[in-house]
């Protein structure tokens, strides 16, 4: 054979073991990954897969790999590299690179570079040193999927082994497998927490709809929900119970087919008066048909995800709330009733004496026959005029004793005020005081009730005229601000001290015990200013008087 033949058989067997080799490294390359993704379809977990990923590459024969090598994944929460998986390293290599900064080492510049690092030895960017350390060189191969690092994968080489491209090929084949099943996994288990969050915030809901449900219906007040349009959308149990209905039943229908048995609104309806200016509304109602008063309050209401107003209505049965308040107004009534009698009998007593010598003397002059018609007539109107001066007398005192009417009513307070003052002129309590009064022009009308408002104006004028020993100054004024009218009433007496002042409208607290002082008076005027949607307040100074400040919603 001659020597070119030789050589040319040489040369082909070359090619042939490296057409050979390049095969089988194909085939390993392409065995390794389908076994790397059949692990991945395993009901294990991402550590385990790493773990055997890392089995898998150190058994293929052609790379020229130390038996031992480590994964790492990122720390979600912080640029750091994690020792997740690892074989064959000893305890100090797992303590000093547990965890390992982006930068850092050669590992943290593969993580940060996204780029495979070749140490063929150990160099100053081998910056993490340990006890025990041996000469050896590194492949960092970054696992990266859309441009995050997820991991890096670190084998080790014998010391000054040449970098290899077909272990650089496979290696990243190896890293791009994984790059894809890290994403699953962590899709995977980012699936399963929120799928677990999601039913935890499920029975959350399930248990908080059941207790809000259970409360809702647990209140006694009658609680409604309605739309724009008046239409109940929701109730709570004592509503329909009131009704003597299902909770289903009062569903889609007006509210104001239950409260006023009518097909359309009332004028003062405070669903309108919320929906309208979106402001919360009180007001007090009596259904005749049960003989219940309600005290009914209305709130806006925005249902954000249907994206329209709405109304909560709660009615409060006031019923034996009123009737007790009542009792007390009528017991401080009569109680005030005893104090004026003397004072009202002496006022009685001058137009009676007053008849009765215009009636002595006409009787005298018919029994005499002596008919004057110029004094005849004289005589009588003074009769008449003393007849209709007790008349009034009487008629005041009597509407003050009256009960009063349920429904709110017109009232003018500039009228109320004038009556509380003649009720205290018939008692004689007047005839030393000076009288201010500086009330505004025309009507000063509210809607409210005319007794209990009249017995509030006593109340506070009966407790100054009692602090000045009736003789002093009593000043009233009255203003119209727009949306409510102001009634204030000042004094010249003593003033209230300041360990007192805020105890004023407690029930039964009196500074007048020893002369006679209920402790009824201004805890009843309170109540009442209250029950009319108002407020009233007292200031006062010592030896400089007291003023109190009635405000009422027009």
């Amino acid at each position: 054979m001659s020597a070119r033949k030789k050589s040319s058989d040489r040369a082909e067997a070359s090619v042939r073991r490296q057409a050979g080799g390049e095969g089988r490294r194909n085939l390993d390359t392409q065995n390794a990954i389908n076994s790397l993704l059949k692990i991945a379809l395993e009901p294990i977990s991402l550590e385990e897969i790493l773990r055997k990923a890392l089995d898998l590459t150190l058994l293929i024969p052609w790379l020229s790999l130390e038996s031992c090598g480590g994964m790492f994944l990122t720390d979600e929460d912080s640029d750091e590299l994690v020792m997740t998986a690892s074989r064959g390293l000893n305890a100090n290599v797992g303590r000093a690179c547990s965890r390992v900064p982006f930068g850092k080492c050669v590992c943290g510049r593969a993580a940060l570079s996204q780029e495979l690092q070749f140490e063929a030895s150990i160099t100053e960017s081998h910056e993490i040193k340990y006890e025990g350390i041996t000469a050896h060189g590194h492949y960092c191969v970054p696992i990266v999927f859309a441009k995050k690092t997820l991991g890096v994968i670190c084998m080790y080489l014998r010391e000054n082994h040449a970098r290899d491209e077909h272990e650089v090929e496979f290696l990243n084949a190896i890293a791009n497998a994984l790059a894809g099943i890290i994403q699953r996994k962590r899709i995977e288990k980012e699936q399963e927490r929120l799928i677990e969050e999601l039913r935890e915030t499920i029975v959350k809901v399930s248990r908080s709809q059941k207790i809000w449900l259970d409360t809702f219906d647990g209140i006694r007040d009658l609680i409604s929900i309605h739309d724009a349009d008046f239409n109940i959308i929701k109730c709570n149990r004592a509503f329909a119970e009131h009704f003597g209905l299902e909770p289903r039943d009062v569903l889609n229908r007006k509210c104001h087919d239950f409260f006023h048995r009518d097909c359309r609104p009332v004028s003062n309806c405070p669903l309108k008066v919320t929906i309208a200016e979106n402001r919360p509304v009180t007001t007090d109602i009596h259904d005749r048909k049960v003989n219940r008063i309600f005290r009914i309050s209305t709130f806006p209401f925005q249902f954000h995800d249907a994206g329209f107003n709405g109304v909560i209505h709660v009615a409060k049965d006031i019923t034996e709330e009123r009737t007790a308040e009542m009792r007390l107004i009528m017991s401080e009534r009569l109680i005030a009733l005893g104090q004026m009698a003397s004072g009202i009998a002496h006022e009685i007593n001058n137009p009676l004496s007053a008849i009765a010598g215009c009636t002595e003397g006409l009787l005298n002059r018919v029994a005499k026959n002596n008919f004057d018609p110029e004094l005849f007539y004289n005589y009588l109107k003074i009769i008449e005029e003393e007849i209709l001066r007790c008349k009034n007398i009487t008629g005041g005192i009597l509407s003050y004793v009256r009960k009063s009417a349920d429904e709110p009513e017109e009232v003018d307070l500039n009228e109320t005020v004038a009556k509380a003052l003649e009720i205290l002129g018939f008692q004689g309590r007047l005839a030393r005081v000076r009288v201010v009064n500086r009330s505004a022009s025309g009507k000063l009308v509210v809607r409210g009730n005319e007794g209990e408002l009249r017995q509030v104006f006593l109340s506070i004028l009966t407790n100054a005229l009692d602090a000045m020993e009736d003789s002093g100054a009593v000043t009233i004024t009255t203003e119209d601000t727009g949306s409510s009218a102001v009634v204030g009433i000042s004094d010249s007496g003593p003033g209230i001290l300041p360990e007192h002042i805020n105890r004023i409208f407690d029930l039964f607290f009196t500074t007048r015990s020893n002369k006679g002082g209920t402790g009824l008076g201004l805890s009843i005027a309170g109540k009442i200013i209250s029950n009319h949607n108002g407020s009233i307040n007292v200031t006062s100074e010592p030896e400089k008087g007291s003023t109190f400040i009635i405000t009422l919603p027009r």
